[in-house]
C-alpha cells in the first residue's frame, strides 16, 4: 500500500505562483489532528514518509505536494482501537487542473458536499483484512487535500471522526486560501 517513492517532504516544481502557498503548510499538524480526534485519541507523527497507489498518480500532476502520517489508537474504556491517519496536500498550477483532478478522484465518492467554501467528497473502503479506510477529498482553488482514517474497529472509530478531521482541514484551507 505504501512505497518509498513518495516523500513526506514538500516537492515544489518551478512556478512563481506556488511560492506564496506551499503544500506542506496545508497539512494538518499533530496538534490539529489530536484536537479533531478528541481526548480519547493518542497519536504520534509517523516516521513513514511515503504514500503510494493512487496517491502517486495524483501527486505526479501537482506542482507541489506533501504527505504526513499519524499512528496511534483511540481509547474507549479498556479497549484501544488502532488508527492511522494520513494527509496529502496537492497544489496544482491552475484551478482548472485541480478541478479536473478532483472531479476524477471524487467521481466514485458516495457523498459530496461543501464545507466553508471547500468541495468535499467522502468514500469508505473496506479490505479483506477487516481494515476500514475512510477517505476525505477536499478541493479549493488550486489545492486538493486527501485525508484517510484507517481502523480495525468501526465500533470505536467512525465516519464521524473523519468528519472532524475534514472540518479542521476545511477551516485550515479557508484560512490559507483567500
Amino acid at each position: 500500500r505504501y512505497n518509498a517513492r513518495m516523500s513526506n517532504e514538500s516537492k515544489p516544481r518551478s512556478n512563481s505562483d506556488t511560492a506564496e502557498l506551499r503544500a506542506d503548510h496545508l497539512l494538518l499538524t499533530l496538534e490539529e489532528v489530536q484536537e479533531a480526534m478528541g481526548p480519547a485519541a493518542h497519536l504520534e507523527q509517523s516516521s513513514v514518509r511515503t504514500s503510494g497507489g493512487m496517491g502517486e498518480m495524483i501527486r505526479s500532476a501537482a506542482a507541489d505536494s506533501s504527505f504526513r502520517r499519524f499512528n496511534g489508537h483511540v481509547q474507549h474504556g479498556n479497549h484501544a482501537a488502532p488508527v492511522a491517519i494520513s494527509a496529502m496536500a496537492l497544489l496544482f498550477d491552475s484551478c482548472d487542473t485541480a478541478s479536473r483532478t478532483y472531479a476524477q478522484v471524487a467521481e466514485a465518492a458516495h457523498l459530496r458536499t461543501q464545507i466553508s467554501g471547500t468541495d468535499v467528497a467522502v468514500e469508505t473502503v473496506s479490505s479483506q483484512r477487516d481494515v476500514v479506510s475512510y477517505w476525505g477529498f477536499l478541493y479549493r482553488h488550486r489545492v486538493i487535500l486527501v485525508l484517510t482514517l484507517d481502523t480495525l474497529d468501526v465500533q470505536q472509530v467512525s465516519i464521524g471522526d473523519l468528519r472532524s478531521l475534514v472540518l479542521t482541514a476545511a477551516d485550515k484551507m479557508e484560512n490559507a486560501i483567500r
